[in-house]
């Protein structure tokens, strides 16, 4: 579109704080009253939801996710969702179980009723904003660093733009110091597609084109820090005419500078938006090599075969041959190995929620993935899906891991959301799982596992660190790690960049390579060890 579409913003961050919304903390209940479940190595997964007192409210909304970061900076992270038109807040007690400490929100599942839950800090307050993605608007909930905010913002596109609120992430494309935010946006008048009856849906495909596109929108924070007011004309080169189901920010050509990568829905090729570095983008994904059209849902990045070149997986609604494992080719383009790499069986699912992780912490990442059919229209429902793990071999070749009855992989769901973190703080990366209808699960990680590094990235800018590269050197064997905005589908994972070191009892020396491409080296460290890398800025 060569017009730029007006937004209404709803500035709220400059009236009084009387005139604001503001969350309330509630007093902490009694913990479980007793110790954490037997850990049962043979199950992989253990689902500990019941004693970890999660009682996250069910949403009916479709596009359900979940959060799992450290939002009141207590040095645990914990988990923030959608339930009936609030964002629930569960403060972690530092042991994997939860407390409701407070809520945000209307209350009511309407127009106004809360699709996704992100967190970061766009205000450049230092402490953690909430972003919820309603049908009506995106609000901004400035952070108070206690797992209570104010709300400051909401940016609302007209009646034309809206459609169902399904992901967001965020980026420095100018290199400004300040995050950016793209929300992606999908058509939800269903009853507009060109087929005979709803369940045909299902029968016979779709030409999801008929359901029309909503406009998706990009905000872009203006007039300094702390961030008061947003600019909502899209920047050039950044087609938002797409109906949207995933989103990610990371280096996808390896220049150095940060890019878009927009997951379309219905069968169209995904869209990759390289930026200049100076705040506008040129799509890119076809001469990348990046052609499949896909229903794509969520996406990751990370090196699968340690050869220091990270591979982008792309989980597909309506997949084939078990979706889209992009690795690039010696000339820089990518093509898809997730048949060849041995992820064929995902063809069998709808995956949605997904993370390219180290697991078993034996220095390389393995893959955990949320299966969850379609709901599009009563009887033209999809199956309900567990979840599925594969393990790397080291060499980038993933064989499936199913565990014995019992496990918690086989709770089966309408899944949606995967969010990552080391809730009890044993040293392996535990998984948050929601689904449309069901309570959020919590699946602690029993997997026998090698030694660990958990790394905390001050960056004085704003939180995460997204464009960040760290690598952990060890003789002459290095492992890189990637910050990016908002990997798997539905929600934020925790701001600790884990590294499995198996037998390693120890690394020489951390690389950062900080968003703005400055590279900083700090003392290695030994296994176990919880470390902050703060940058250093240069004094004369």
């Amino acid at each position: 579109m060569s017009f730029r579409r007006r937004l209404l913003v709803l500035t709220l961050g400059l009236l009084g704080c009387s005139d604001a919304v503001v969350t309330t903390r509630r007093p902490e209940p009694p913990g479980p009253g007793s110790p954490a479940p037997t850990r049962r190595s043979d199950w992989i997964f253990q689902d500990v939801t019941t004693w970890s007192q999660l009682a996250l409210h069910p949403t009916r909304a479709i596009e359900a996710g979940i959060t799992a970061i450290d939002i009141d900076d207590d040095g645990d992270d914990d988990l923030l969702g959608p339930a009936a038109g609030r964002c629930e807040v569960w403060l972690n007690r530092g042991d994997g179980s939860f407390w409701l400490a407070s809520t945000v929100g209307e209350g009511v599942e309407s127009e106004s009723a809360i699709g996704s839950v992100f967190v970061a800090d766009v205000t450049g307050g230092r402490a953690l904003d909430l972003l919820l993605f309603t049908i009506n608007a995106l609000e901004v909930h400035e952070g108070n660093g206690d797992g209570t905010f104010v709300k400051r913002q909401s940016v609302r596109p007209d009646s034309a733009s809206r459609g169902l609120p399904v992901v967001l992430t965020f980026g420095d494309f100018a290199y400004r110091g300040q995050l950016s935010l793209f929300a992606g946006v999908l058509a939800n008048n269903l009853e507009s597609l060109d087929v005979p009856t709803l369940p045909d849906l299902c029968a016979l495909g779709f030409d999801p084109a008929s359901a029309g596109k909503p406009e998706s929108f990009f905000v872009d924070p203006v007039g300094g820090r702390p961030a008061q007011q947003y600019d909502v004309a899209p920047p050039d080169g950044l087609d938002l005419d797409l109906n949207v189901q995933s989103a990610m920010s990371a280096d996808l050509n390896g220049d150095g500078l940060l890019d878009l990568f927009v997951g379309t829905e219905g069968f169209e090729r995904d869209r990759v938006f390289l930026g200049t570095g100076k705040g506008a983008f040129v799509e890119a994904g076809e001469a990348l090599g990046l052609d499949g059209k896909t229903s794509a849902m969520g996406s990751d990045l990370a090196d699968i075969d340690g050869d220091g070149t990270p591979e982008l997986i792309v989980t597909d609604h309506f997949t084939d041959g078990g979706g889209y494992l992009w690795e690039k080719d010696d000339a820089g383009r990518y093509r898809n190995t997730a048949g060849e790499r041995g992820l064929s069986d995902l063809g069998q699912y709808s995956p949605w929620g997904v993370g390219l992780i180290d697991f078993d912490n034996d220095r390389d990442v393995d893959l955990f993935v949320v299966g969850g059919g379609a709901m599009l229209s009563g009887s033209c429902n999809g199956p309900v899906q567990e979840r599925v793990y594969f393990e790397n071999d080291g060499t980038g070749h993933f064989t499936r891991r199913t565990g014995t009855d019992g496990t918690g992989l086989d709770t089966t769901a309408y899944g949606r959301g995967a969010a990552f973190a080391d809730f009890d703080g044993d040293g392996g990366v535990d998984v948050a799982v929601s689904g449309v209808g069901v309570a959020p699960q919590v699946l602690r990680n029993d997997l026998q596992r090698g030694g660990w590094l958990s790394l905390d990235l001050e960056y004085p800018w704003y939180r995460p660190a997204v464009g960040a590269v760290i690598t952990v050197k060890r003789g002459d064997v290095a492992l890189k790690r990637w910050v990016t905005g908002t990997p798997s589908w539905g929600g934020s994972s925790s701001l600790r960049v884990h590294v499995g070191l198996g037998d390693w009892p120890s690394v020489d020396a951390i690389d950062v390579r900080w968003p703005h491409g400055e590279t900083q080296t700090f003392d290695g460290a030994a296994s176990g060890d919880r470390v902050t890398l703060r940058y250093q800025t240069k004094t004369r």
